[in-house]
């Protein structure tokens, strides 16, 4: 009588994807470059070979990476990872921008393991490569999710008395200055910045900073820059009539 030793073997891979926070750690708008590591672990007692990287690329986002070669919304890596042994490990980043027409707040990218093979042609045991990101969740397909910040154009305006310059009290025929102050509320640099003042019965322009067109006064220069969080401040004097 012989007696032999059957062991059983696995064939079993795993795909974990993450956000590469070393690379591109965020906050992302639309026209952001951001960077995915995708990580492919041999869970099996197998050892794979020819594995095949797939990323499903969704609206939002668009390939920036010449490791990768699109086809529609699908990204092949291009180059398969040639053996990887029980217990290892291997690692792929794929890096996108975000679409400057982008209005969504956030992306999900999914990537998935889209062929390999082994010595045994056996079938991976808790996954099928290549069922596309909508498949049904297996852990060979991962997606990651990043918030895409919104940029917002706000600019604001205060008026005021300049009681610096013209405290008070007033009487017809003084004069009398007034404080515009434009304030940028949003997120993005504001240019070329005009001020109008529109002129009430009783006060007549007397500043040479300032154009008359009927009764609307026309600052003569323009802001040229103001930064997200700055503000500037231009005075407008007038005669009491």
């Amino acid at each position: 009588e012989a007696v032999i030793t059957v062991l059983q073997v696995q064939f079993d891979l795993a795909l974990i994807k993450e956000l590469h926070t070393t690379a591109t750690p965020g906050p992302f708008l639309p026209g952001s470059t951001v960077t995915f590591r995708i990580t492919v672990r041999n869970e099996g007692s197998l050892a794979a070979q020819s594995v095949q990287i797939r990323d499903y690329i969704p609206l939002g986002l668009v390939l920036a990476d010449p490791n990768w070669t699109a086809n529609g919304s699908t990204a092949t890596y291009n180059q398969p990872i040639t053996n990887l042994a029980p217990g290892a490990s291997a690692s792929v980043n794929v890096t996108f921008t975000i679409s400057p027409a982008f209005q969504g707040t956030s992306i999900t990218n999914h990537a998935e393991i889209g062929a390999a093979a082994n010595t045994y042609g056996l079938p991976d045991v808790d996954s099928t490569p290549g069922k596309g990101s909508a498949a049904p969740k297996e852990d060979d397909n991962e997606g990651a999710t990043i918030a895409v910040q919104q940029l917002r154009f706000d600019l604001a305006l205060r008026k005021e008395l300049n009681t610096n310059l013209t405290p008070g009290p007033f009487i017809p025929s003084q004069t009398v200055t007034f404080r515009l102050t434009v304030i940028n509320e949003g997120d993005i640099a504001a240019q070329n910045i005009s001020l109008r003042d529109y002129i009430p019965l009783g006060l007549q322009l007397a500043d040479p900073n300032w154009t008359l067109d009927g009764n609307t006064a026309v600052w003569n220069n323009a802001i040229s820059s103001l930064a997200p969080g700055a503000s500037a401040s231009v005075n407008i004097t007038f005669t009491i009539v």
